[in-house]
């Protein structure tokens, strides 16, 4: 996506309004604008129910309103369409199936974003409209959070916004503050006081977020204007601007989180948020640590799915294998890269790069080709805000929120707006346009209704999940759109069908139950715990052997970093009919939980249980696994079921009894 020069912008800042087809892309832009800033974004980023739906409604418009395929390079178009269209093929593919359409559809909004507001922004007069709006966005997000918070009465707490998390809000705001701060350092006179006030107001909101990472960029995003503006011949009082504009910030927060604001207090430090984080175990450490993990299981979940991946929104599923035994678990791999990779392998993977690596580019270039001259930031302002979202989305998990990926499209396709081609092309290149545009325009149409069938699917997921609800998930079964429909309905007939004591029979048809059975393969793969439930309904349809075979395939490849899994495993044997086997399944188990600081304890307790319930409860080994649990792991938790006869006598030389290696700990 290279760009040509400014200087083949109109001449004029206005925005031209010269024919019908003028007025109808700026209504068409504004509306699209509206849509994403100030209804998608103060709904929880666009991810509660309608949201998303309505901003691709909004954004298809605007992409058949403003012709991207008549003034942007097929190459450019191409690049664009190639990752909805990549994203919809990992639906089709991995296991996950059509649950990730919401997913694939984001993609898709952002898609249209980038391709409308590139071909929109063809006079300085458009970027600075878009940016207004953006500018005021940030005004509205401020306010929205800036009640809340203030309501909460401790100037400590962080800021979240209507993100309601404060990672995301923060770097949202940081992209808004950049360009306040842009303008305010070298705007026009009657613009830098809007400047001032938005600077001042997103990159308070940033610093109250207590999000380190969105801090940091901030700061690295203020010295880059800083440098550009001091290149060439700035304007009179640019560099003392630029110096006095984070002195300004942090006398801003001083008063916001003064006792002026909170008079029952004595008031908080700017940096309270980030202080109160490291005090309450948030460290900068910890959350390193954290994230290496997560990177790490997302780089073994694509190494062992490449081409496809887990399926979009399956990472958490899949990862868990690769993670740390009692480490706390993410469904978002804190990094949307690597987690495309893992949920989309290359089949994602390798456009998505494509299109981020050329946004950055763009920005880059736009950066170091622009100088100290009036309008500069109307070039540098979005470039820079959008390499900052660029950078952040490599340390959380941003893009789950469409709002802001959308976002993050609009400001790249600002970026971008001078990769125009004017030349026209050969008849083949034509053609291509025709394709992609057809594509783009189908993928809006196909997203907006696997969104509203994956949002009804969810409503009627909630609801039939209920106790005794198996006769709506019956319905809901029945009643699923037949394009768009997943597996999620019959795993949750499966729950509903399996009861927990084995001995017992199955609560719906055997015709139902293996239908299930047959639409929950293919998730199964990445799911351990679903692929135990198959094999618990197996047993009771009858399969002895197929479902024996199933689970201890599953501990096989699991148990390394799940021990838990034996306990599944013995109940499936023990239901069989081999005891033995079972109870010498789940000491194997145990050999490793029972053992001192087992990360997972109450894991551990829960094969205890198992094993109690394998052997009967006077059975020595289910005594001496209750006496050495107690004392390697501490009391058995609140709530476990363990025969009362265990629980009773500590028999002597427990430790040959379930020939566990020798510990003190494990000693009774």
């Amino acid at each position: 996506m290279t760009q040509e020069p400014e200087t083949q912008d109109a001449p004029t800042r206005a925005v031209a309004l010269r024919s019908w087809s003028d007025r109808l892309e700026v209504a068409a832009v504004v509306t699209l604008l509206l849509v994403i800033l100030f209804v998608m974004v103060p709904r929880y980023g666009g991810r509660d129910p309608g949201a998303l739906p309505l901003g691709l409604i909004a954004a298809g418009v605007a992409f058949v309103v403003c012709r991207p395929w008549q003034r942007l390079r097929l190459r450019t178009i191409a690049i664009a369409a190639s990752v909805p269209l990549a994203a919809y093929g990992v639906c089709l593919m991995s296991p996950t199936g059509w649950s990730g359409a919401p997913v694939a559809a984001a993609y898709t909004l952002a898609a249209l974003c980038f391709l409308t507001t590139a071909a929109f922004a063809r006079s300085p007069g458009r970027r600075a409209l878009v940016l207004a709006l953006m500018g005021l966005a940030g005004f509205d997000q401020f306010r929205r959070s800036f009640l809340a918070w203030w309501g909460g009465e401790n100037p400590g707490a962080k800021m979240i916004g209507t993100f309601y998390w404060h990672n995301q809000y923060g770097t949202y705001l940081a992209a808004i503050a950049l360009v306040g701060a842009a303008v305010a350092i070298e705007g026009r006179s009657r613009l830098r006081v809007a400047g001032w006030a938005l600077a001042l107001v997103a990159s308070s909101g940033v610093v109250l977020s207590a999000s380190r990472a969105s801090i940091a960029l901030l700061a690295g995003g203020w010295i880059v204007l800083g440098v550009v503006a001091a290149r060439g011949t700035p304007a009179k009082g640019t560099l003392l601007r630029c110096a006095a504009l984070p002195l300004a910030v942090v006398g801003a927060v001083f008063l916001l989180t003064s006792a002026v604001l909170f008079p029952g207090t004595s008031g908080s430090s700017p940096v309270g948020g980030v202080t109160s984080r490291g005090v309450s175990g948030e460290t900068a450490e910890s959350s390193a640590h954290f994230r290496l993990e997560f990177w790490r299981a997302a780089v073994n979940v694509a190494v062992d799915r490449p081409l496809a991946g887990a399926g979009l929104g399956g990472y958490g599923t899949a990862a868990s294998e690769y993670l740390p035994l009692g480490m706390q678990r993410s469904p978002y791999a804190h990094n949307v890269y690597l987690q495309d990779v893992a949920e989309g392998g290359l089949l994602l993977g390798l456009p998505l790069a494509a299109s981020a690596l050329a946004v950055a580019f763009a920005a880059v270039r736009r950066i170091a080709a622009s100088r100290a001259a009036p309008g500069w930031q109307l070039s540098v302002a979005p470039a820079l805000a959008a390499l900052l979202l660029l950078l952040h989305a490599g340390l959380d998990f941003d893009w789950v929120y469409p709002a802001l990926f959308a976002f993050v499209a609009l400001l790249g396709g600002l970026t971008t707006s001078g990769d125009r081609d004017d030349n026209g092309d050969p008849l083949g290149a034509r053609r291509a346009r025709v394709v992609a545009v057809a594509v783009l325009v189908g993928l809006a149409a196909a997203s907006t209704l696997a969104v509203r069938a994956d949002e009804q699917l969810a409503t009627g997921l909630a609801a039939a999940r209920r106790p005794g609800s198996v006769g709506r998930l019956e319905a809901l079964a029945r009643a699923r759109p037949a394009v768009f429909a997943d597996s999620r309905v019959d795993a949750a007939l499966l729950v509903a069908a399996v009861p927990k004591d084995l001995s017992t029979p199955l609560r719906l048809p055997e015709s139902q139950v293996r239908a299930a059975l047959h639409a929950t393969a293919r998730r199964a793969a990445i799911d351990a715990n679903l692929q135990i439930l198959r094999a618990r309904a197996m047993l009771l349809l009858g399969e002895r052997d197929a479902a024996i075979a199933l689970a201890r395939g599953v501990v096989s490849r699991y148990g390394a970093r799940r021990v838990y899994l034996v306990g599944d495993l013995a109940e499936i044997l023990a239901a069989a009919g081999e005891r033995e086997q079972a109870a010498a399944t789940v000491l194997s188990g145990l050999a490793k939980e029972l053992q001192p600081a087992y990360p997972a304890p109450d894991q551990a307790w829960s094969n205890v249980a198992v094993l109690a319930g394998v052997v009967g409860p006077d059975d020595p080994r289910a005594r001496c696994a209750v006496a050495i649990a107690t004392r390697a792991l501490g009391p058995p938790p609140l709530g476990l079921r363990l025969p009362s006869a265990a629980l009773v006598a500590e028999p002597v030389g427990c430790s040959s009894v379930l020939r566990l290696p020798g510990s003190p700990r494990a000693q009774v």
